[in-house]
């Protein structure tokens, strides 16, 4: 069924394939506007378009014995071709170290991972 739909996307010429959709949760209570708008000025310019959504997203996790929870907020971006990954990588592997979070939730179409800081914050 996912080969045939994708043939049919891709047999209207008024569709233009965006790519496989990123999803990167960042905790809302680390957010401010100055990493806010860096993540803006980022995502724009290396992808174009985005789409950010401040509502009710909440995250719950085991942190060792402990029930872990918090709030985040999601930012969603069209890859376009697999090549575009690393750059999203790397970036939201810095933002993990500057808000010092273990790791961030960050799904790339049907698949989930856990992005860590570089310098293992």
């Amino acid at each position: 069924m996912k080969a045939s739909f994708r043939k049919k996307m891709a047999s209207r010429p008024e569709v233009k394939r965006a790519g496989k959709i990123v999803v990167i949760y960042i905790p809302s209570r680390k957010l401010n506007r100055e990493l806010r708008k860096q993540i803006h000025d980022f995502l724009v310019k290396h992808y174009r378009a985005y789409t950010h959504e401040k509502g009710v997203t909440n995250g719950y996790w085991m942190n060792g014995e402990e029930m872990a929870k918090d709030r985040h907020e999601k930012y969603l971006v069209s890859l376009g071709e697999a090549k575009n990954l690393d750059a999203l990588i790397t970036f939201s592997s810095e933002i993990c170290r500057v808000i010092k979070e273990s790791c961030l939730y960050f799904t790339v179409g049907d698949e989930s991972y856990l992005v860590s800081s570089t310098s293992g914050a």
